[in-house]
């Protein structure tokens, strides 16, 4: 007997090579499907570990934007009590000028009968006015 593509034996092997081939094609999709699931289930587990790592990251940072806040309020309340010590020191420097001038003004108008030119007198005021309470 021959192998002639007319033979009935060389059918039985066409059968057998066209099954075959369709069960390697469907076992190669099946491994590439199988492949394909490993790597999306790697690349999940990835992203949920970065996404776990990431909200650890943000609860320190919160905790210190909370810490920062706090040194923050103490820093601007020192701020306030030492601008109105400064404040109260200019204020004070001020009215005493102003009083030695008044002085000055009586006794020049007593010894010479002039009157001081006490007009060009400037009180400056170093208060920081803008600083606001803690809130």
């Amino acid at each position: 007997m021959s192998d002639a593509p007319g033979n009935g034996r060389w059918a039985k092997w066409q059968v057998f090579l066209t099954a075959f081939g369709g069960v390697t094609v469907v076992g190669a999709a099946i491994i590439g499907f199988l492949l394909q699931s490993g790597a999306t289930a790697n690349t999940v587990s990835q992203q949920a570990t970065a996404i776990s790592d990431m909200r650890a990251q943000i609860g320190a940072l919160m905790g210190q934007q909370a810490q920062d806040h706090t040194e923050l309020v103490a820093m601007r309340e020192k701020l306030t009590e030492v601008e109105t010590q400064f404040c109260a020191s200019d204020i004070v420097r001020n009215l005493m000028h102003a009083a030695d001038l008044r002085e000055t003004a009586m006794l020049w108008h007593k010894t010479f009968g002039e009157t001081l030119p006490t007009d060009n007198a400037y009180y400056p005021t170093i208060c920081n006015r803008d600083v606001q309470a803690p809130r």
